[in-house]
């Protein structure tokens, strides 16, 4: 019960975040919730274990961290975007690392149209 509360809380907020900003937001958004349904995919399959979940999860959560205070003065410079930018590009690059390397998640206990809880995972939630 309180992981379904935890996860509606967590994406209002990141709905609301998504909302609030005024930098491309959709390219940007794009790209982020592309990453995020190539890490649920990853992990639905079998092709990313919890710990290579947790550190992308953490990495997704600090980009956006890095959204919010670009942000916060209302408009982002274009230095701001070149570093947002790059960060999503690693990130890109590391999940393709993870999905891709020789370990992988034995135990499939997703289902097969649904993304995985993330609070079994990650610490930062």
């Amino acid at each position: 019960m309180n992981t379904k509360k935890m996860i509606i809380g967590l994406t209002a907020g990141m709905v609301l975040t998504f909302s609030a900003s005024a930098w491309a937001g959709d390219r940007f958004d794009q790209k982020q919730n592309r990453q995020a349904d190539r890490i649920y995919e990853g992990v639905r399959s079998g092709k990313i274990t919890p710990r290579e979940y947790n550190r992308l999860i953490e990495e997704q959560w600090r980009i956006e961290k890095r959204r919010e205070r670009a942000l916060k003065d209302g408009h982002l410079t274009r230095h701001e975007k070149k570093q947002l930018n790059r960060m999503q590009s690693r990130a890109v690059k590391n999940i393709q690392r993870a999905r891709n390397n020789a370990y992988q998640n034995k135990k499939k206990t997703y289902t097969q149209n649904r993304r995985p809880d993330p609070a079994p995972y990650c610490r930062r939630y």
